[in-house]
């Protein structure tokens, strides 16, 4: 059976989540359980009662049809990294569950042997968090933030170099 029958098959059986699933779910995206801030499943379970029930279940099947077909994944984007034209950080955790950090190493890969063939194309940058799992910005949430905000400072002080050294219009 694929993820859609499966999905599909939950989502009509009205199985109703409760916090212990859900915390079981936080446990899947954490590597270190201890990271979970104490109210996370209460505030998500909350959240998905006060959307009701029936419109969690069109999202998520709207959600999960979008992305996943028969066949299973309709659209990989790891495999699409290689083909930015555009500066790219790429976070993940190194204990990742769902996408495994060897399987964005190897498409980062990929996307260095692209730009030594054709340099228009971006060389993205990508950085791995140790014992982290697939939610960095929860788990390692200081840490994200520096990252990220390093990196977006370093675009746009490239992006000021070039426009102050461009000259009148």
């Amino acid at each position: 059976m694929t993820l859609p029958v499966i999905g599909d098959i939950l989502a009509q059986l009205r199985i109703r989540p409760t916090e212990k699933s859900v915390e079981k779910f936080l446990k899947i995206l954490f590597h270190d359980p201890e990271k979970i801030p104490k109210n996370l499943a209460e505030k998500i379970l909350k959240q998905r009662l006060e959307w009701g029930f029936e419109e969690w279940r069109k999202w998520y099947l709207k959600t999960l049809h979008q992305g996943v077909g028969w066949k299973g994944q309709k659209i990989n984007f790891l495999e699409k990294i290689p083909e930015l034209k555009i500066p790219t950080l790429v976070i993940g955790g190194k204990n990742d569950r769902i996408i495994p950090s060897t399987q964005m190493q190897n498409v980062l890969n990929m996307s260095y042997k692209a730009w030594l063939l054709d340099p228009s194309k971006t060389l993205v940058r990508y950085f791995p968090f140790e014992n982290c799992g697939h939610w960095p910005q929860m788990e390692k949430s200081e840490e994200f933030n520096q990252i990220v905000s390093q990196f977006l400072f370093a675009r746009s002080k490239k992006t000021n170099n070039k426009q102050t050294t461009r000259g009148p219009a």
